[in-house]
């Protein structure tokens, strides 16, 4: 075999381990020291990766809060008597009105 079909053999193992490594992710603590070192490299790349994921998420969230003045509430609104019908319902009383007048 020429140099460069090893070469690309060896580019295409690398590629399948680690896309290995990216599908059946463990935390650090359950992988074993017998694995290959690709997997154990694209692992812990993961472990950056949802170190970095986690601090722009908390990031994000605490800019999205704007704070508030504190304002007094003292306005009690009195309960709704009556829910007013809708329009098409007082149409149609009215023409059923106008037609038992006829």
């Amino acid at each position: 075999m020429s140099q460069q079909k090893i070469q690309k053999l060896n580019i295409i193992r690398e590629l399948r381990l680690r896309r290995w490594a990216r599908i059946h992710f463990v935390p650090a603590e359950e992988r074993s020291s017998t694995w290959h070192p690709v997997v154990l490299e694209e692992m812990a790349i993961r472990d950056l990766e949802f170190q970095r994921m986690e601090e722009q998420s908390q990031q994000s969230i605490t800019s999205q809060f704007v704070p508030l003045a504190p304002m007094p509430i003292n306005i009690l609104h009195p309960a709704h008597e009556k829910i007013a019908e809708p329009k098409l319902a007082k149409a149609l009383q009215e023409v059923r009105k106008a037609n038992k007048q006829v």
